[in-house]
């Protein structure tokens, strides 16, 4: 369960800074930042999958 969110966690940060990028129009900045968001939504839906395994 934890891993679940964890991966769709990573997903959603990787997307959301595609969209932004696109918004943006600068891709290059969007590339570099991508890692970065991806690793952030992993922490996030760690975070979250031990908040509602709690619950």
């Amino acid at each position: 369960m934890i891993a679940k969110s964890a991966i769709f966690g990573a997903i959603l940060g990787a997307s959301m800074m595609v969209i932004a990028a696109i918004m943006n129009l600068s891709v290059d900045l969007a590339l570099y930042l991508v890692p970065f968001a991806a690793a952030g939504g992993f922490f996030i839906g760690i975070f979250y999958g031990i908040l509602f395994r709690v619950r």
